[in-house]
Order: structure tokens, then C-alpha cells, then sequence
């Protein structure tokens, strides 16, 4: 009997960190997922033709894991300081700013060194952004839907073959 709950404990282990694909690094679980690359709510958009920006996630084989957030007022450049699948479709991210460019002089309440925690979700072949939280601060995105200013829901982000 009790090899039974032994033997189907090791079972339930396997299939869960396999099934959800546990990586060894950050890098892995980019990959994994299938993340690395640049997504948009609109890839045929330009910022200079009103596009409200993009994300690039990139897992270089030399260096550390990495996110840019470009946008027609400011660039943010983040490190990826740890990323685990949640599930098949869910992967956690902890980021870190490491630059900022304010090309607008616009007020920004983010400054480098802040940390976020974030779960991005692959719908089919988009991506979405599910929650985002301000490590020791507020909650920015729950459930997909913004949370400061309009609740709004986030948008689907599609992969970028042009940028």
C-alpha cells in the first residue's frame, strides 16, 4: 500500500513538471513557451502611423534573458530576472527595469530598478497579458484588465515578423 502512494506521488511529479514544462532557466522558459520575439497589438503599425508600441523578448545565448517595451513616448529595457511556466499556456515573469528612455518628457511613475511580477498567457498564436503587480506596490493589470486608470482590458498581442 505504501509503495502504491509512493510510486503514484512520483507519478503525479513527473507529469506535472514535464507536462507544464518546467525549464532549467529563464532562457528555457522563453523559449518554451515560445515568447521570445516581438509582439503588438498591431505589427502593421508603425509609431510614427500610430501604433501604441511593442514588446521584444529575447533569451540570447550569451547574456542574460531580456524585454523591451517600446512605445511613441518611451522605451523600458528589462531584465528577466526569473521565468517559470505555470502551466502549457502561462508563464510568470519577474522583471526588472534596467533603463529608461523618456523620448517625450512624459511623467512615468516607473523608475529603474523597480521590479514587477507579471503572467503572460499564449492564446493560440497571440499572447496576452493576465496580471501585472509592482513588487511591494500596486496591482497594474488582474485578470487581463487594467486596473489604474480605465479598467480596460489588455490587449491581444500578435507576433511581429517585420520588426
Amino acid at each position: 500500500m505504501r509503495l502504491d502512494i509512493v510510486g503514484a506521488a512520483v507519478a503525479a511529479f513527473t507529469l506535472a513538471t514535464s507536462g507544464t514544462g518546467f525549464a532549467d532557466s529563464p532562457k528555457e522558459a522563453l523559449r518554451e513557451i515560445g515568447l521570445v520575439g516581438t509582439y503588438s497589438p498591431d505589427c502593421s503599425r508603425d509609431l510614427s502611423r500610430g501604433a501604441p508600441g511593442w514588446f521584444t523578448y529575447s533569451a540570447p545565448v550569451f547574456g542574460e534573458p531580456t524585454t523591451v517595451t517600446v512605445t511613441p513616448y518611451y522605451t523600458i529595457h528589462y531584465l528577466v530576472e526569473s521565468a517559470q511556466r505555470a502551466t502549457a499556456t502561462k508563464i510568470i515573469l519577474r522583471l526588472k527595469i534596467t533603463h529608461i528612455e523618456n523620448t517625450a518628457n512624459v511623467k512615468l511613475s516607473m523608475k529603474e530598478g523597480d521590479q514587477y511580477e507579471t503572467v503572460i498567457e499564449r492564446l493560440g498564436d497571440k499572447m496576452k497579458l493576465q496580471q501585472s503587480t509592482v513588487v511591494g506596490g500596486p496591482v497594474l493589470v488582474k485578470d487581463g484588465t487594467l486596473t489604474q486608470g480605465p479598467m480596460s482590458p489588455t490587449p491581444l498581442l500578435e507576433k511581429c515578423i517585420n520588426k
